[in-house]
């Protein structure tokens, strides 16, 4: 390889997260010329790979590093969207993706879309590269966040929670956590009604919601006032409102945590390293405050770090079998609710908006979900409190999806009380 690319294995841990694309869309800008962007991208895939930009995917176990040498297709990393397309930047980017580019943009008048491979990278990075390679376009260095940056996050990880930590194992072991109970009796699900287990391209449907962060201060109360914090809250909100929308829910949720926390002071990871964890959001007697036990007991004792470990050991010994196109599965009778929130989104402010936060449009989504999951993302920048919601619209009611979501935003303390 003349031009200093190299393989790089996808690790493991990477692997955990395969099968979905990362989409985004910010307006409106003020964008710099697709050439300036393009310019930056390249400075930063040069920095080095743990930045996670400059790859391409060179087969299907390793990445081809390219660093600057990706400059030879940065008209593919960023494009311009021709002018007669009617759509927009971001739909128009996941209809058009170059198969083996792991990060793309896409510039339309004054939107940024942006599109990346789940196996490269989590939503942590994900959601900051747009506004790190406008920062760098506009002439700011590449951001001091990548020099602490480990290529062996779950070692790393384990030594300093479990390792100088020996007391985090015994607690551990006591953690052994109650075992989800069978879901309610109810309509069996129906072999001969079965939907494709990937999305084949446009089942998958999302929907944005957002309001002054302001109209949220009940829920945070309702949260506080039942020992929970807003992402454990809002993992309930959502189960709540979907289930009031009419779309019967599984008994346990997931709720995405980031395993950064287990890293030592002052090292972190660009690639993936979040993991959902199973924690009850409704049962016979449930009550708010059993979600933040489980939750305080399992973060604690570090369980999810060591359940993504024994995961990947197992993977180890018996490689899964990836799915197929042909893979189907039978129609879901429940809905499971699944839950991330980045938190408040500070690096937004330095784009290059032109509106107040009030009109300002940034949404998320996932490109490829189960079947049977609900995605909810909330988060909060320039005062606006965001959700977007992705699900498979072969699965679900899209009317009663659009109910769930307005639910949370009409009235979501009244929705949260309802279910106790």
């Amino acid at each position: 390889m003349a031009d200093g690319s190299r393989l790089v294995p996808i690790a493991g841990i990477d692997r955990l997260l395969g099968g979905s694309i990362i989409r985004q869309s910010f307006s409106p800008l003020d964008l710099p010329p697709p050439e300036a962007l393009r310019e930056a991208f390249v400075r930063l895939a040069a920095h080095g790979p743990q930045t996670r930009v400059g790859f391409e995917r060179a087969d299907a176990d390793h990445w081809r590093y390219r660093g600057a040498a990706i400059a030879d297709r940065a008209d593919e990393v960023v494009r311009v969207v021709p002018d007669d397309v009617t759509e927009s930047a971001q739909d128009w980017l996941v209809a058009h993706l170059v198969p083996d580019l792991p990060v793309q943009f896409a510039l339309k008048d004054d939107e940024l879309a942006t599109a990346m491979d789940h196996v490269l990278l989590d939503a942590p990075l994900a959601s900051s590269l747009p506004a790190i390679v406008l920062m760098m376009a506009a002439g700011a260095p590449v951001p001091a966040m990548f020099d602490g940056v480990t290529d062996r996050p779950l070692s790393k990880a384990l030594w300093n929670t479990f390792g100088r930590h020996p007391r985090n194992a015994i607690a551990l072991v006591r953690d052994r956590g109650g075992v989800p109970g069978p879901p309610p009796a109810g309509e069996a699900p129906r072999e001969d009604d079965r939907l494709p287990l990937i999305d084949p391209g446009g089942l998958t449907r999302r929907l944005h919601r957002d309001c002054d962060v302001a109209e949220m201060a009940g829920v945070r109360a309702w949260g506080a006032k039942h020992g929970l914090g807003i992402s454990p809250t809002m993992l309930l909100l959502a189960a709540a409102a979907t289930e009031q929308a009419g779309l019967p829910i599984e008994p346990q949720g997931d709720l995405v945590v980031d395993l950064r926390r287990y890293l030592p002071k002052g090292v972190t990871t660009g690639g993936n390293f979040i993991t959902g964890v199973s924690v009850p959001v409704w049962s016979e007697g449930f009550e708010p405050e059993m979600l933040g036990e489980r939750l305080d007991a399992m973060l604690s004792s570090g369980r999810p770090l060591a359940a993504v470990a024994a995961r990947l050991l197992r993977a180890k010994r018996r490689p899964p079998v990836p799915p197929t196109a042909a893979d189907t599965v039978p129609r879901p009778v429940r809905a499971r609710v699944s839950v991330s929130n980045p938190g408040v989104l500070k690096i937004y402010e330095s784009m290059p908006w032109t509106v107040p936060g009030a009109e300002r449009r940034a949404v998320h989504g996932t490109e490829g979900i189960a079947p049977n999951t609900i995605g909810w993302i909330s988060s909060t920048d320039a005062g606006r409190f965001r959700i977007s919601v992705s699900y498979r619209g072969d699965a679900f009611d899209p009317a009663q999806v659009e109910r769930a979501a307005d639910l949370v935003f009409t009235d979501p303390v009244a929705v949260l009380d309802a279910m106790l």
